[in-house]
C-alpha cells in the first residue's frame, strides 16, 4: 500500500472516520491492529499499514504500546473529516 501525502484517499477517510466513531477525535484511543481490522473489515496487516499511512500523512498521532497503540486524530485529520462532512452537506442540501 502506497501512502499519498498530497491527497487523502477514500480508504484513508473511511479509516479516519472509523477512528473518530471510536472516539479518537476526543481522546487517545487504545486499539490493536487486530481490533481495528475488525472495524474496517480488513486483515490486521492491512489495518496496520492504513494506520501507518494515516500517521505518515499527519492525520493521526500514534504511540506504540506493548498491547497495541494509542491513536489520536490530529488537527489535519479533523480538517479532512470536516471537508468530507461539508461535501456530504453540499450533496444532500
Amino acid at each position: 500500500m502506497r501512502c499519498n501525502s498530497k491527497m487523502t484517499g477514500l480508504m484513508d477517510i473511511i479509516s479516519l472516520k472509523k477512528l473518530a466513531l471510536l472516539g479518537a477525535h476526543n481522546k487517545p484511543l487504545e486499539i490493536s491492529s487486530v481490533e481495528f481490522a475488525s472495524h474496517i473489515d480488513t486483515s490486521p496487516q492491512t489495518a496496520a499499514r492504513k494506520l501507518k499511512c494515516l500517521e505518515d500523512e499527519m492525520l493521526i498521532k500514534r504511540q506504540i504500546l506493548h498491547s497495541g497503540q494509542l491513536i489520536s486524530i490530529t488537527k489535519n485529520g479533523l480538517a479532512a473529516l470536516h471537508k468530507e462532512h461539508n461535501d456530504y452537506r453540499a450533496i444532500f442540501s
